[in-house]
């Protein structure tokens, strides 16, 4: 009996539903705060405070709190400065990392792996142990409540991981392509951009959905950084917004409300780009 049951621990069959029961907590453990964040705004606000099972979930779609936040808050300007400044750092990282990456994976110089090292070590530092330096900095040289400023610390933040994605991605294409290239007469900038690139798109689409989703949730740097409230991103907005206020049922959904709004761009990019994310991080691990 002992060993039947041994054996059936063991099993193909066993061994998919314990994986996929964790899976799914997994799941729902990660998604349940945003899913929170959405059924609660969707509630009517008399109802935000209630703990009864049955007011939990939304009787109806109740847009109210989306219209009080929308319109008692400058969330929709808040929202297009993150845009702004999240587009920014993406064309900026990738514009870096692109070549920097290439030349770390294929060309050979001296201090190449030593670069390589520091570049991803880098990205290892606590951002709040360089709080207080870049404030000063960038405060000296008035570059402070700017939204250049801002994408230069977004990318510098960015482009270490998007050069070790995109290093690692191009290790798995074949360097057979390359010289062929090179024998046509092609320059080295010219077998970058018309054979290397257009096949590392999974991988630039990785990196720079990574590098928008990072600037757009970023808040420390943010929030130190940008003083005038025309000038907010979004994270900064609405805890600016609604910091200090009295927690009534009416601001909790209003909260509610914003938080979700402001969440959604980043959770539409990570649904429509996952599937490049996922390739881009795991392409480079097979490489040949």
């Amino acid at each position: 009996m002992i060993a039947e049951r041994i054996g059936w621990l063991r099993s193909p069959g066993f061994r998919k539903s314990y994986l996929t029961l964790v899976g799914l907590i997994a799941m729902l453990l990660v998604i349940f705060p945003f899913l929170w964040i959405v059924l609660s705004s969707l509630r009517g606000v008399d109802d935000f405070f209630s703990l009864e099972l049955s007011n939990a979930l939304p009787k109806t779609f109740d847009l109210t709190s989306y219209k009080l936040a929308l319109g008692r808050s400058d969330l929709v300007r808040w929202t297009a400065n993150s845009l702004f400044i999240a587009t920014g750092t993406t064309l900026l990282s990738l514009t870096v990392s692109a070549p920097a990456a290439f030349a770390i994976a294929r060309l050979r110089f001296k201090g190449r792996a030593a670069g390589a090292t520091i570049l991803i070590s880098s990205y290892a530092i606590p951002s709040i142990m360089l709080a207080i330096p870049v404030f000063v900095l960038l405060t000296t040289l008035r570059l402070n409540n700017s939204y250049f400023a801002l994408i230069l610390l977004h990318a510098t933040f960015t482009i270490p991981f998007t050069t070790w994605v995109l290093q690692d991605f191009y290790h798995s294409i074949p360097a057979d392509l390359e010289e062929a290239g090179y024998i046509d007469g092609a320059s080295l900038v010219q077998v970058l951009w018309r054979i290397i690139l257009p096949l590392s798109i999974p991988g630039l689409l990785a990196a720079g959905a990574y590098s928008f989703i990072l600037s757009w949730t970023e808040f420390l740097f943010a929030f130190l950084l940008v003083q005038s409230n025309d000038a907010f991103t979004a994270p900064v907005g609405v805890h600016a917004f609604f910091t200090g206020r009295n927690a009534t049922a009416s601001v909790m959904a209003q909260l509610m409300a914003a938080s979700g709004f402001v969440s959604l761009p980043s959770v539409l990019i990570f649904a429509y780009f996952q599937r490049y994310l996922v390739s881009g991080f795991l392409t480079g691990a097979v490489k040949g």
